[in-house]
């Protein structure tokens, strides 16, 4: 069990590299290595490696605030802001497919419901191949816009 040594309070369900360095108490290479052995449940989505909180309170043996999903579609900018990236980003990857949203209009839309299973399912092949490869990416196929 690892002692927490910051209160971070996490403002969406993922955290990044550094987060998890300052919530584990350990070094960046310390986390990576816990994603390539599957005890942190993570995913690469472009160059942005994400984990789970969950994964991390699980490590640690906390009880960490519940993290709710919303409900309802959201905009590019607002998964950006959950997922912690660009906004750019979430727009290229809606318009070449690998982020599953539409358009309305000018607006990139994309559903929670649709974004947690998509997250979930490159969680799943983390974890699946986690004897092969050390992180489940998503996009590293798409050519810079």
């Amino acid at each position: 069990m690892v002692a927490s040594g910051s209160s971070i309070t996490p403002t969406s369900a993922f955290a990044r590299v550094p987060e998890a360095e300052a919530y584990l108490g350990v070094s960046d290479d310390s986390v990576r290595a816990a994603i390539s052995r599957g005890e942190l449940a993570a995913f690469k989505l472009a160059k942005t490696t994400l984990i789970w909180w969950s994964s991390l309170y699980a490590m640690t043996g906390e009880n960490g605030p519940l993290i709710e999903w919303p409900t309802g579609s959201a905009t590019a900018a607002q998964v950006a802001q959950w997922l912690r990236i660009n906004p750019l980003l979430v727009r290229r990857h809606v318009r070449t497919g690998v982020l599953p949203g539409y358009r309305v209009g000018k607006t990139h839309r994309i559903r929670w419901s649709t974004l947690k299973a998509f997250t979930e399912s490159l969680t799943s092949q983390l974890l699946e191949g986690s004897q092969s490869r050390a992180v489940a990416t998503a996009g590293s196929e798409v050519p810079h816009a």
